[in-house]
């Protein structure tokens, strides 16, 4: 009969095995998934943190050709310490903020009626930034939509008001926030891990003018703290169902 102490040697070369296996395989239906979405003509930004080094944040979403791609106008800059770690795949990147001043600017046209964001995040704080759309590329700008966390609840607001999650985010665990607004739904709806949290029919999208997304920063919060990944833009209202399947696809 095996030893405990052989046994338990056994468990540690087994399970990390099947366990990175397993990863694996759900990870690369995730990219199949994340190419899918990355086909969407109505795709503005996709910063997938992939890039693993440097402090240029890649944008995936590019509709033009490469030959006239702009990466001063679409990639994003990170600012104020770069620290990258292994995200809620073993097998690529995600960037820690520090809750102090790590953030990204970005450039982009995010005017329009209708969007979708969507983004995975993990903090160890309970009160803190997530992102938002500015009319420049300036922490000074003024923040017409704006998603961060209070309390552990999820708050997204705009010049029409503000709603909340009624579900509390699990400190040191990757959720899913995902919002829309405009004209199609008429409604401003937040999802947390795909499902629907909030709605109002409160929103605001023509009219503003947004040249610029900010990861890791609001003026309703502090600077985020904690681990940011794929981070994506739509210039239009997702349905629950594809918001549900972003969720399932990219559940590790």
């Amino acid at each position: 009969m095996l030893s405990t102490a052989v046994l338990a040697i056994l468990a540690a070369i087994v399970i990390p095995f099947f366990t990175r296996a397993n990863q694996k395989g759900h990870y690369t239906k995730w990219k199949t998934h994340k190419n899918k979405l990355q086909l969407d003509p109505t795709l503005t930004a996709y910063y997938d943190f992939s890039d693993g080094k440097g402090s240029i944040l890649t944008n995936s979403a590019r509709s033009k050709p490469t030959d006239t791609y702009n990466p001063i106008d679409l990639d994003g800059r990170i600012l104020n310490t770069t620290s990258w770690k292994k995200s809620r795949w073993q097998l690529k990147w995600a960037l820690q903020f520090n809750g102090e001043s790590t953030h990204v600017l970005t450039n982009g046209d995010f005017t329009g009626n209708a969007v979708t964001v969507v983004c995975w995040f993990k903090s160890d704080t309970l009160d803190t930034s997530l992102l938002s759309f500015t009319d420049k590329r300036s922490l000074d700008s003024a923040a017409k939509r704006n998603l961060y966390l209070k309390g552990g609840y999820v708050v997204s607001s705009n010049p029409k008001g503000a709603i909340k999650s009624k579900t509390k985010c699990a400190e040191n665990k990757w959720t899913m926030v995902a919002v829309t607004m405009g004209q199609k739904f008429g409604k401003h709806i937040l999802y947390i891990n795909g499902d629907k949290e909030a709605e109002s029919s409160s929103f605001e999208v023509s009219g503003d003018s947004l040249k610029s997304l900010i990861i890791g920063y609001c003026s309703n919060a502090p600077f985020f703290k904690g681990f940011m990944d794929d981070v994506v833009v739509f210039k239009r209202e997702l349905s629950d169902k594809e918001i549900k399947d972003i969720y399932i696809a990219g559940k590790p």
